[in-house]
Protein backbone atom coordinates (compact mmCIF):
# COMPACT_ATOMS: atom_id res chain seq x y z
CA UNK A 1 0.00 0.00 0.00
CA UNK A 2 1.24 3.47 -0.80
CA UNK A 3 1.45 6.23 1.78
CA UNK A 4 -1.66 8.04 0.49
CA UNK A 5 -3.71 4.85 0.58
CA UNK A 6 -2.61 4.15 4.18
CA UNK A 7 -3.63 7.66 5.28
CA UNK A 8 -6.96 7.29 3.47
CA UNK A 9 -7.56 3.84 5.04
CA UNK A 10 -6.81 5.24 8.51
CA UNK A 11 -9.24 8.14 7.99
CA UNK A 12 -11.98 5.78 6.80
CA UNK A 13 -11.33 3.49 9.79
CA UNK A 14 -11.38 6.49 12.14
CA UNK A 15 -14.68 7.75 10.67
CA UNK A 16 -16.16 4.26 10.90
CA UNK A 17 -15.15 3.92 14.58
CA UNK A 18 -16.51 7.39 15.41
CA UNK A 19 -19.82 6.49 13.73
CA UNK A 20 -20.09 3.27 15.74
CA UNK A 21 -19.21 5.15 18.93
CA UNK A 22 -21.89 7.79 18.20
CA UNK A 23 -24.48 5.08 17.54
CA UNK A 24 -23.67 3.34 20.82
CA UNK A 25 -23.96 6.60 22.74
CA UNK A 26 -27.26 7.50 21.12
CA UNK A 27 -28.64 4.03 21.88
CA UNK A 28 -28.12 4.67 25.58
CA UNK A 29 -29.96 7.99 25.41
CA UNK A 30 -32.05 9.44 28.16
CA UNK A 31 -34.77 7.56 29.92
CA UNK A 32 -37.65 8.28 32.26
CA UNK A 33 -37.94 6.46 35.55
CA UNK A 34 -41.19 6.17 37.52
CA UNK A 35 -41.56 4.68 41.01
CA UNK A 36 -44.80 3.75 42.75
CA UNK A 37 -45.24 2.68 46.36
CA UNK A 38 -48.60 1.02 46.95
CA UNK A 39 -50.80 -0.66 49.50
CA UNK A 40 -53.97 -2.37 48.29
CA UNK A 41 -56.29 -5.31 48.70
CA UNK A 42 -57.45 -7.51 45.84
CA UNK A 43 -59.78 -10.51 45.53
CA UNK A 44 -58.28 -13.86 44.60
CA UNK A 45 -60.05 -16.04 42.05
CA UNK A 46 -59.74 -19.65 40.86
CA UNK A 47 -61.33 -21.47 37.98
CA UNK A 48 -63.80 -24.17 39.04
CA UNK A 49 -64.65 -27.42 37.22
CA UNK A 50 -67.25 -25.65 35.06
CA UNK A 51 -64.67 -23.13 33.85
CA UNK A 52 -66.12 -20.26 35.88
CA UNK A 53 -63.90 -18.07 38.00
CA UNK A 54 -65.03 -17.90 41.62
CA UNK A 55 -63.77 -15.79 44.50
CA UNK A 56 -61.57 -17.80 46.85
CA UNK A 57 -60.46 -15.04 49.17
CA UNK A 58 -58.36 -11.92 49.04
CA UNK A 59 -54.82 -10.71 49.50
CA UNK A 60 -53.32 -7.61 51.07
CA UNK A 61 -50.40 -6.20 49.12
CA UNK A 62 -47.53 -3.78 49.68
CA UNK A 63 -45.59 -3.12 46.48
CA UNK A 64 -42.81 -1.14 44.92
CA UNK A 65 -42.99 -0.77 41.14
CA UNK A 66 -40.16 0.80 39.16
CA UNK A 67 -40.56 1.39 35.43
CA UNK A 68 -37.80 2.84 33.29
CA UNK A 69 -38.44 3.66 29.66
CA UNK A 70 -35.96 4.94 27.14
CA UNK A 71 -35.95 5.28 23.41
CA UNK A 72 -34.70 1.72 22.96
CA UNK A 73 -35.72 -0.12 26.14
CA UNK A 74 -38.45 -0.69 28.69
CA UNK A 75 -37.51 -2.15 32.08
CA UNK A 76 -39.81 -3.00 34.97
CA UNK A 77 -39.05 -4.18 38.49
CA UNK A 78 -41.66 -5.17 41.07
CA UNK A 79 -41.17 -6.08 44.73
CA UNK A 80 -44.32 -7.28 46.51
CA UNK A 81 -45.42 -8.60 49.85
CA UNK A 82 -48.73 -10.48 49.54
CA UNK A 83 -50.68 -11.70 52.58
CA UNK A 84 -53.26 -14.30 51.44
CA UNK A 85 -56.60 -14.85 53.22
CA UNK A 86 -59.55 -17.20 52.61
CA UNK A 87 -63.21 -16.15 52.27
CA UNK A 88 -63.69 -16.22 56.06
CA UNK A 89 -60.75 -13.86 56.57
CA UNK A 90 -58.42 -16.53 57.95
CA UNK A 91 -54.75 -15.98 57.16
CA UNK A 92 -53.23 -18.56 54.77
CA UNK A 93 -49.69 -17.49 53.82
CA UNK A 94 -47.43 -14.62 52.77
CA UNK A 95 -45.54 -14.51 49.51
CA UNK A 96 -42.56 -12.29 48.78
CA UNK A 97 -42.37 -11.77 45.02
CA UNK A 98 -39.55 -10.18 43.05
CA UNK A 99 -40.14 -9.74 39.33
CA UNK A 100 -37.95 -8.07 36.73
CA UNK A 101 -38.36 -7.73 32.98
CA UNK A 102 -36.22 -6.04 30.35
CA UNK A 103 -37.50 -5.34 26.86
CA UNK A 104 -35.24 -4.15 24.07
CA UNK A 105 -37.06 -2.11 21.46
CA UNK A 106 -34.05 -2.44 19.14
CA UNK A 107 -33.68 -6.20 19.28
CA UNK A 108 -37.37 -6.95 19.93
CA UNK A 109 -36.31 -9.20 22.78
CA UNK A 110 -37.77 -9.74 26.22
CA UNK A 111 -35.91 -11.06 29.22
CA UNK A 112 -37.27 -11.53 32.71
CA UNK A 113 -37.07 -13.28 36.02
CA UNK A 114 -39.43 -13.92 38.92
CA UNK A 115 -38.64 -15.27 42.36
CA UNK A 116 -41.00 -16.16 45.19
CA UNK A 117 -40.52 -16.97 48.83
CA UNK A 118 -43.27 -18.07 51.23
CA UNK A 119 -43.55 -16.89 54.84
CA UNK A 120 -45.96 -18.02 57.54
CA UNK A 121 -46.83 -14.70 59.18
CA UNK A 122 -48.75 -11.64 57.93
CA UNK A 123 -46.26 -9.03 56.77
CA UNK A 124 -48.09 -6.17 55.00
CA UNK A 125 -48.65 -2.75 56.55
CA UNK A 126 -51.18 0.06 56.09
CA UNK A 127 -54.03 -2.15 54.82
CA UNK A 128 -56.87 -2.10 57.39
CA UNK A 129 -57.99 -5.52 58.69
CA UNK A 130 -61.68 -4.74 58.13
CA UNK A 131 -61.20 -4.46 54.35
CA UNK A 132 -61.97 -7.63 52.40
CA UNK A 133 -62.87 -6.26 48.94
CA UNK A 134 -60.60 -4.93 46.19
CA UNK A 135 -59.48 -1.43 47.01
CA UNK A 136 -56.41 0.77 46.65
CA UNK A 137 -55.28 2.62 49.77
CA UNK A 138 -54.52 6.32 49.26
CA UNK A 139 -51.11 6.84 50.86
CA UNK A 140 -49.58 10.08 52.04
CA UNK A 141 -45.95 10.78 51.11
CA UNK A 142 -44.93 9.66 54.61
CA UNK A 143 -46.89 6.40 54.24
CA UNK A 144 -45.35 5.80 50.80
CA UNK A 145 -41.92 6.15 52.39
CA UNK A 146 -42.96 3.67 55.11
CA UNK A 147 -44.11 1.17 52.46
CA UNK A 148 -40.85 1.65 50.54
CA UNK A 149 -38.69 1.04 53.63
CA UNK A 150 -40.87 -1.87 54.76
CA UNK A 151 -40.77 -3.70 51.41
CA UNK A 152 -37.06 -3.00 50.87
CA UNK A 153 -36.33 -4.55 54.28
CA UNK A 154 -37.64 -7.89 52.98
CA UNK A 155 -35.59 -7.76 49.79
Amino acid sequence: MTGKKKVYARRVLFLYMMTVFALVLSACGTSERHMNYEAFIIETMEQNDEGMFVKTGYKKVNAITIVEEGKHHLNAEVKMIEDHYDLKGDYLKTELIYSKSDKSKLLHSLDGDERKKTLQEPSTILVPDELKESRSIMLTEEEQLRVKEHVEAYF
